[in-house]
């Protein structure tokens, strides 16, 4: 068998105590270790915002090109209507 190595990264940072407790437990109960259900969580994070993040920018793509086409659609209809003969 062979070992896959992960290249990994010390994170710190202050939480309430209450929430470090309950989560310490809840993890135990699962047999699971708090590292493993927080790298889940981050990568459950990631997936979902970056859905977000891809739905946003499509939206405003769609509106660009909305916007765009208007006033396309408007300086051509100037043009027209600027071009017509005076009677």
């Amino acid at each position: 068998m062979s070992d896959i190595q992960i290249q990994t990264r010390l994170i710190n940072f202050n939480v309430p105590s209450y929430l470090h407790n309950e989560f310490k437990t809840v993890c135990s109960m699962n047999r699971r270790s708090m590292t493993t259900a927080l790298v889940d969580l981050i990568r459950d994070y990631i997936q979902k915002e970056t859905l977000i993040i891809s739905d946003n920018k499509n939206r405003l793509d769609s509106i660009s090109n909305y916007t765009k086409q208007t006033e396309i659609d408007f300086n051509n209809n100037a043009k027209h209507y600027h071009s017509a003969p005076v009677t």
